[in-house]
């Protein structure tokens, strides 16, 4: 399989870089959260499509597999911090529940979860178009939410639940690019591209709606990416 070492390293240096606001002389520079984000979602759509193609999988074991490398290192940190700051003694059983298990305090945590469960049942059927498919479907309820829920006020629309639509096609972009199973990709082509033009079309839109609100007040918020 590819090796996606370096991609990785990237990924962590933005998540990071955006952790950092505090020092900067200007926080906006604790930027590229959203780029290190889909690097890691892309990165583990393409590790979990090029691994299950090689060998296949039962759901259960591969499920348990995935959990445990993420869940060991989840409980070391929430827990040291749980003890450091006496919260621990405070928690009661749901509190435990939402900390350590989920949804944690890590919303990608939380996020990469719950997409291992339709992923998996995407690669057993073995079919490249299926993926696309499934980004083009998602873009329906992407700009649904975008264009009635969200403030737009801000540049950075990274809050809530809303983002996970993304990640989630970035995820199914990744098992894509490393899925070769045939597939009837062409047809799709057309789904494809209408998506383009609604990107472009919903950016240039909001970049017109932020320049007028951004015109009777002395400064804008900038959004940093993902925290």
């Amino acid at each position: 399989m590819l090796d996606t070492t370096f991609l990785r390293f990237i990924a962590v240096l933005l998540i990071t870089n955006s952790h950092l606001d505090k020092l900067y002389p200007v926080p906006a520079m604790s930027t590229g959260g959203q780029l290190g984000n889909s690097l890691f979602f892309m990165l583990s759509g393409f590790g979990l499509a090029a691994s299950y193609r090689k060998k296949g999988d039962v759901f259960w074991p591969w499920l348990q597999r995935r959990l445990a490398r993420i869940y060991p290192s989840v409980l070391l940190v929430a827990l040291t911090a749980a003890v450091v700051t006496g919260a621990v003694f405070e928690w009661g059983v749901t509190d435990y529940v939402r900390h350590l298990l989920w949804p944690t305090e890590y919303w990608f945590v939380a996020a990469i979860v719950c997409f291992y469960v339709p992923f998996f049942w995407l690669m057993k059927l073995r079919n490249k178009a299926v993926f696309l498919q499934l980004i083009a479907l998602l873009f329906l309820p992407y700009f649904y939410f975008y264009l009635t829920t969200l403030d737009l006020s801000h540049f950075s629309i990274e809050g809530g639940y809303f983002k996970w639509i993304f990640y989630f096609q970035i995820m199914l972009l990744g098992g894509f690019l490393a899925n070769p199973f045939p597939g009837n990709v062409a047809v799709f082509w057309p789904a494809v591209i209408a998506g383009a033009i609604l990107i472009a079309w919903v950016s240039f839109s909001g970049a017109r709606y932020l320049t007028a609100r951004s015109r009777p007040q002395s400064t804008v918020a900038l959004g940093k990416g993902v925290k």
